[in-house]
């Protein structure tokens, strides 16, 4: 056989994508085309969720629902806190002087019996604040407050004359009490005498903090 009778060999073509010349080939297939489209479709800015994130979350949604809570119960005017102050003041003065105001003048007797009146009523009227503040956040939570309330010096002067009145029936209910026990118990003894008294003026207290709790709205 003569050599132009022999079949020319195919050319090669340097730029042809041959199966056999890649080393990777054997290690890419489908399976290689898969985990390209997966790196390509992860975002590792992404913002993936998990149990701590969501606990987290939720623990953000509760303190800013509770903050919203407590912007919304109505604030404590400055004239409150005002008047607050100089009555104190004026409890002090009356508390620390010396001189006899009732031998000088009935009028000046009963200021200082209002300063003296005013160690107790002014706490009262603290507390009831922070009670009727309470109410009006949990209010919020229900969704009952009906709104409009104002913490002002009205509001300050309400307190001090509603407290005045739940302590005249605190000491009614203990001279009630005290003379109950002498006419039926008669107790002997300054030992037994002390105890009654004792007793009469705590279940006192508990009623007047009681009635003070009591005025307090709940709306409800």
């Amino acid at each position: 056989m003569t050599s132009s009778n022999t079949p020319n060999p195919p050319e090669e073509n340097p730029l042809e994508f041959r199966a056999g010349s890649d080393p990777d080939v054997s290690h890419r297939g489908s399976s290689g085309v898969a985990k390209n489209e997966d790196e390509s479709s992860f975002n590792p800015y992404a913002f993936h969720v998990t149990d701590e994130s969501s606990a987290t979350q939720a623990e953000a949604t509760q303190g800013s629902r509770y903050d919203d809570f407590d912007q919304q119960v109505p604030p404590v005017d400055a004239s409150y806190w005002v008047a607050i102050g100089l009555l104190g003041l004026f409890t002090a003065a009356v508390c620390f002087s010396d001189a006899n105001l009732w031998s000088v003048n009935p009028a000046w007797g009963l200021i200082y019996f209002a300063g003296w009146s005013l160690v107790v009523l002014i706490p009262l009227a603290l507390i009831r604040l922070g009670l009727h503040r309470q109410a009006i956040a949990k209010a919020i939570g229900l969704e009952t407050y009906p709104g409009g309330q104002r913490f002002g010096l009205l509001y300050l002067l309400y307190s001090l004359v509603f407290s005045g009145g739940c302590v005249l029936c605190g000491m009614f209910a203990f001279f009630g009490m005290c003379l109950g026990i002498t006419l039926t118990a008669r107790p002997s003894g300054p030992g037994l005498e002390w105890l009654s008294v004792s007793v009469s003026g705590l279940l006192a207290l508990a009623i007047s903090i009681f009635l003070l709790i009591l005025g307090i709205p709940k709306y409800r």
